[in-house]
């Protein structure tokens, strides 16, 4: 029906578990849901939480050890046991290294799917590269300064 206008609902269904989304109380229920992830990882790497965003640092000198820890499952138990389904399409993963080191592709996934590798990720502002250079935050960061310098040049 093109150019007409009308608006559709979804049917209404019992909801067993899960977080409401765009509600007032969901954030603080996520917060709830994942309160015992650091618990199950502090072991195995560095949980890092910022409201709705988590951040998992795993710290490995030899690749297999760290193909074997990252793949043998206690995460997607973690989340089957708490009704929780990651989403793969906005989970990635960055592997770290020296400039020139030879990189290993890991195939790291949930469910069949799997996780993207960068090589740069934002977290919570900064841009980390996986040569842990500033480039890519400095080439973020200059069209700002430089519209603030026009900005306060002007006044």
């Amino acid at each position: 029906m093109a150019g007409s206008s009308y608006t559709r609902f979804s049917e209404w269904a019992k909801i067993n578990h899960g977080v409401p989304q765009r509600s007032i109380v969901g954030p603080l229920l996520f917060l709830f849901c994942i309160s015992d992830l650091p618990k199950i990882v502090q072991y195995i790497s560095n949980p890092t939480l910022f409201a709705d965003d988590t951040s998992l640092i795993f710290s490995y000198t030899n690749y297999l050890d760290f193909k074997t820890n990252i793949n043998n499952g206690f995460l997607i138990k973690w989340f089957d046991d708490n009704f929780l389904s990651l989403n793969c399409e906005k989970t990635q993963y960055v592997h770290f290294t020296l400039k020139g080191t030879v990189l290993h592709e890991a195939s790291i996934g949930y469910n069949n799917n799997f996780i993207s590798n960068c090589t740069n990720t934002n977290f919570l502002g900064v841009i980390i590269e996986s040569t842990l250079s500033w480039e890519a935050h400095i080439d973020h960061l200059l069209p700002k300064v430089y519209l603030a310098c026009y900005g306060v040049g002007t006044i």
